[in-house]
């Protein structure tokens, strides 16, 4: 068990921390939906974002008329990143379709695709689109090729600077298709000939280009050739200027009698390229595989060593570099005489095989499974994928993750990636490039029953699907507290049911100069999880690159893992949220493993604390009027909240008038105040509150004319005076209180804006005592009068003053 002492520290700061904005989905088994439009959707490919998640792109007949390229980012928690269904690649009109994508390096992705806008014949364009899903080259694309007749089938690669490199076949001639290529730069700009450089321009038809980076930003280039009348295997070398630099139409790398059929193509770690086929030179279609270096020269056997040539068909192989040279080779394999599995071999960088002849069996479960993809596990491991039939009912996805030895290091005979109902077919994966050894697979989906849609999973490096991180479900105020606490929830990892979590750490963000004032004391500054120190004696800071942006998390709590799928903890917060300021709090759980190196980290999520408590009612209220001065002092006895802000006392006409901010009359911090405009005659109601600093008001204390104290009230004032009057404003009647210190003639009159005489309410003599008129906003001929503002002039023998009033409708 660790030891937390931690000191917490509390700072009044106002927290500023930036997420991205996402529509929040989560990896679900059997796959979240990428796009689930109406009609079809299918022919998904996939790359990595270099974030940990991918951006895959699909064919779209959403309109119901033609195939349009649609687009979707998802990240490495299965939260969808752009709009809801996919972003439109181009704007353009007719059919574009088969679309290809590479990452751009920055978060992006170009998009390769076959494009009908002319009308008469198919051309290649492409699109850039940035992080967050705009569309860089124009809502229509740039044109890589519309030369004449068609130009399809393309492949393409980064080239390392943000562009890419991209290969077709093409028509043009007329007649026979050959191999063109061109280089597309960040900004969108073509920058080999135009409509691309001759790869092979060889009789006979060159089809199904592949390319790989030839480590130099220029590409090696394979395909399928029919120059000698069969089908044979060639490649080009194209440099980062676009100037083939071997032989004129490429070198052979098969020209075996028979045919030989769709290469597939890896870089070499000691440079040039692998390539693999399958290959009828016998009675059946075997697998075959060659090395070429940078210089065009064949390393191994004269038209390709055998990675597997039994009896049956071996077929569509995919290959995996080694980083010590060599590749993974698996493929879909029929030598059971019935059914087709899946095998794999490794070739050293020599071309020797590393394990048994003719491969070791990746799955052999019952009925059809055809290998689609291979990418990288991570730490020279290979991961394969593939549709298979064993339920007899349907494709579904299964993938197997095999090291350098040949040991699996899944469930034998494969990890399901999704069971769902019906069909899931034309797989892609891309590996999620941050190290972790975790892929996400794409597919098209018909468990609709009607259509296709686009489903995706992340499969990690143990073969579980989705992220094994916790993920908070909410950050909620903890009810009838005082503030200062906040009750985080969230789902475990999926590895805490199997026991693989050991415990869980707590962290709260912090602003720039709450971590400078921490750092800058005694604090454990941390840049990863696997650091946190066994004994902790003062606060601890995490720093995390996010997006490229700078973080910092303090730690505030730890939860020994139980086994169980959901956990909440109540932890302190530096502030409360109120009424004028309301800041979130910003929390990650990380889920702890028995090494400290292997740790999840949950996305943030935000929520707020606040004072739930309000005082209780001020005690003790009492009243004592007095004559001198004139007026009533209002007293009770003090509250003893510690976070006490003041009282608030309200003034009205009855004992059932509601406390408003139009009657607050007073808000003192101490336990007293004076109304200098006490009623005299028969008085006021006053209601007193107490109000902490988050606004939280007590109930009300209440004071009625019966509970006043203090000298009798005189039958006469001191001296003539004239009060406010009271509402105001007012409608439509307010109360006019004056006072005679001695007998006089009295003139009370009301005057509009403009001076003009509206009405006398008093022309007579009058005795020495207080007195209390009423007007009823009613002109002298008993209109009533428009609403604005209006004056009362009071004129006695000894005294003469004028106060506004407000008459509102």
């Amino acid at each position: 068990m660790r030891c937390f002492l931690i000191l917490v520290v509390l700072l009044c700061m106002p927290l500023l921390l930036a997420t991205p904005a996402a529509l929040q989905a989560q990896w679900e088994e059997d796959g979240t939906g990428i796009c689930r439009e109406i009609n079809y959707q299918t022919g998904c490919r996939i790359a990595p974002d270099g974030s940990g998640g991918s951006i895959i792109v699909w064919r779209d007949l959403r309109n119901a008329t033609h195939y349009k390229v649609y687009a979707q980012k998802i990240d490495a928690y299965g939260n969808i990143q752009w709009a809801a269904g996919g972003i439109p690649v181009c704007s353009a009109i007719y059919t574009q379709h088969d679309p290809m994508v590479v990452t751009d390096g920055s978060g992006g992705a170009i998009i390769a695709w076959e494009d009908y806008r002319s009308g008469s014949s198919y051309d290649i364009y492409t699109q850039r689109v940035d992080s967050d899903g705009n569309l860089l080259w124009g809502s229509a694309g740039v044109a890589i090729s519309t030369a004449s007749y068609d130009q399809d089938n393309p492949s393409i690669i980064p080239d390392g600077s943000g562009g890419a490199i991209i290969t077709w076949r093409d028509i043009r001639n007329g007649f026979d298709y050959d191999i063109y290529a061109q280089r597309v730069n960040a900004s969108g700009v073509v920058q080999w000939m135009v409509d691309g450089d001759t790869i092979c321009g060889a009789s006979g038809s060159q089809q199904y280009p592949e390319l790989t980076s030839d480590g130099s930003g220029g590409a090696i280039i394979t395909w399928q050739d029919g120059r000698s009348g069969a089908s044979d295997i060639y490649a080009q070398r194209i440099d980062a200027s676009g100037i083939t630099q071997w032989s004129l139409d490429g070198v052979a790398i098969c020209t075996m009698t028979d045919f030989q059929y769709q290469p597939q193509i890896i870089p070499e770690a000691s440079g040039g390229a692998i390539i693999v086929w399958y290959d009828y030179r016998g009675s059946d279609a075997d697998i075959y595989a060659q090395k070429i270096n940078t210089a065009g020269a064949v390393q191994w056997a004269a038209n390709g060593i055998s990675v597997c040539s039994l009896s049956q068909d071996q077929t569509t192989p995919r290959l995996v570099p080694i980083s010590t040279g060599g590749a993974f080779i698996a493929w879909s394999d029929r030598r059971s005489t019935t059914y087709y599995d899946i095998y794999a071999q490794r070739l050293d960088t020599y071309g020797n095989n590393q394990w048994t002849a003719n491969g070791i069996a990746i799955c052999t479960a019952s009925n059809h499974q055809y290998l689609e993809v291979a990418v990288s596990g991570g730490d020279d491991n290979a991961v394969f994928v593939w549709k298979d039939y064993r339920s007899t009912s349907s494709y579904d996805v299964y993938s197997q993750k095999i090291d350098l030895y040949g040991d699996v290091q899944w469930a034998t005979d494969g990890i399901a990636v999704t069971t769902a109902s019906d069909d899931q077919v034309s797989i892609k994966a891309a590996a999620c490039g941050v190290g972790d050894g975790s892929s996400i697979i794409a597919w098209d989906d018909e468990r609709g029953g009607v259509y296709y849609d686009i489903f995706a999973q992340r499969i990690d490096t143990d073969g579980y699907w989705g992220y094994p991180n916790p993920r908070i479900t909410s950050v909620l105020d903890v009810p009838q507290d005082q503030g200062g606490y906040i009750n985080v929830a969230w789902d475990a990892s999926q590895y805490d049911p199997l026991g693989q979590i050991t415990e869980y750490s707590i962290w709260r963000a912090l602003d720039i100069s709450q971590a400078a004032v921490m750092m800058a004391g005694h604090a454990h500054i941390l840049t990863s999880a696997a650091e946190i120190p066994e004994i902790i004696t003062g606060p601890v800071i995490r720093t995390e690159l996010r997006a490229g942006l700078q973080f910092y998390w303090e730690l505030i709590d730890f939860h020994t893992a139980y086994y169980i799928e959901n956990y909440s903890k109540i932890v302190p917060t530096a502030f409360d949220s109120t009424a004028t300021s309301n800041e979130h709090h910003y929390f990650q759980i990380i889920a702890h493993t028995a090494v400290p190196t292997t740790f999840w980290i949950s996305q943030p999520d935000s929520g707020y604390s606040v004072d739930n408590l309000s005082p209780c009612i001020p005690l003790g209220l009492a009243g004592m009027q007095s004559y001198t001065p004139e007026g009533l002092t209002l007293a009770w006895d003090p509250n003893t909240e510690t976070d006490l802000d003041c009282y608030r006392v309200y003034r009205g006409t009855s004992e059932g008038f509601t406390p408003d901010p139009g009657n607050l009359i007073a808000s003192p911090c101490d336990t007293t105040t004076f109304d200098d405009e006490w009623r005299w005659d028969t008085g006021y109601y006053y209601k007193v509150a107490a109000v902490d600093i988050h606004g939280n008001e007590s109930g009300y204390a209440l004071l009625g004319p019966d509970g006043v104290t203090g000298e009798d009230t005189p039958d006469a004032p001191r001296r003539d005076f004239l009060a406010q009057n009271y509402p105001n404003p007012f409608n439509p009647v307010t109360s006019i209180r004056f006072g005679l210190s001695a007998p006089s003639h009295v003139m009370l009159a009301i005057y509009d804006a403009a001076g003009r005489l509206v009405r006398v309410l008093v022309d007579e003599r009058r005795s020495a005592e207080h007195y209390d008129e009423r007007w009823d906003g009613r002109d002298r001929s008993g209109r009533e009068a428009a609403s604005g503002v209006y004056f009362y002039k009071l004129e006695t023998e000894r005294f003469k003053e004028t106060k506004k009033m407000i008459l509102l409708k």
